[in-house]
């Protein structure tokens, strides 16, 4: 499972939000690309100087948490509450 990032799209949210976590996805250019590295102290000026970019971020992750809960689905159903 995969998705196809356009331009100005995002890669390595997660990172900068969930320091320290391992990785969960990696990219793969199927042509050339431009990237820009943003570290954490800039991304968190960004968050908080720029609430539309935020929010961007956020659908971003969104969209993102559907296909990732697809792919790390348990295979065994997960009942919540009391276990016997």
């Amino acid at each position: 499972m995969y998705e196809i990032i356009t331009a100005g799209g995002v890669v390595g949210e997660m990172a900068l939000i969930d320091e320290g976590a391992p990785r969960n996805a990696s990219i793969l250019a199927a042509t050339y690309a431009e990237l820009w590295e943003i570290n954490t102290d800039k991304f968190r000026s960004m968050v908080t100087g720029n609430p539309d970019f935020a929010l961007m971020i956020m659908r971003v992750m969104a969209r993102r948490l559907p296909i990732m809960n697809q792919r790390y689905r348990p295979t065994a159903p997960v009942y919540p509450g009391k276990r016997t």
